[in-house]
């Protein structure tokens, strides 16, 4: 009986190991990307050069089979989709008309919106949790007046904190901030790109990406 007892638990001690073997694989393969992109009427953002660069994000996550929330924001515009073939959507609205002044409150709560629709993340006691996926990176496409608002802090800083990526999650977590080289974001630091609260974001996790 003891013998019977001994070889099951190590069947399943084996069963164990395999399948947290398995998980642990996956994560190191797929990452979630957030992409978001925020057009205002201060920007100088040329619409042609954030389309190029849009069209070759796309193809890497495509070739990569990441999985990926785009949002794109211009004022009362909003575009939102977890489906890769449907970015061809978004290009007709880059454009320079009708943009607006963003209003944080409202585009945080509009954003919170989509990643419970797409189940962009998971929260546990206000902490990220995450089953599948390795890393988080967000990919940020925004011009020099989303930062002299500092909607980096209003909107990228509260969503960040409303996700529940933190300290305890920050090695896990990249930004990438993308910017038109014909329009510099002023003074940008990137240990600060989102708030003095946010000690984990440094030059390591976050980059600054001119096209």
């Amino acid at each position: 009986m003891l013998e019977k007892l001994t070889k099951y638990l190590l069947l399943l001690s084996i069963i164990l190991l395999i399948n947290n073997y398995a998980i642990s694989q996956e994560k190191k393969v797929i990452d979630y990307h957030f992409v978001y992109i925020a057009l205002c009427q201060d920007d100088n953002t040329d619409y042609q050069k954030l389309i190029v660069e849009l069209k070759k994000l796309n193809s890497e996550l495509v070739d990569k089979n990441q999985d990926c929330i785009l949002y794109f924001t211009k004022g009362m515009t909003q575009f939102s989709t977890n489906d890769l073939k449907e970015w061809v959507n978004l290009y007709p609205l880059i454009n320079g008309n009708n943009i607006t002044n963003l209003y944080a409150s409202d585009e945080v709560d509009n954003i919170l919106k989509v990643f419970s629709k797409y189940e962009f993340s998971k929260l546990k006691n206000s902490l990220l949790t995450t089953n599948k996926y390795n890393t988080v990176i967000w990919h940020t496409f925004t011009g020099k007046g989303f930062w002299q608002a500092e909607n980096n802090k209003n909107i990228l800083g509260i969503l960040i904190a409303s996700c529940g990526i933190n300290d305890n999650f920050g090695s896990n977590f990249q930004l990438f901030i993308c910017h038109d080289s014909n329009d510099p974001l002023p003074n940008l630091r990137t240990e600060s790109a989102l708030g003095k609260y946010y000690s984990f974001i440094t030059n390591e996790n976050t980059k600054l990406n001119e096209y």
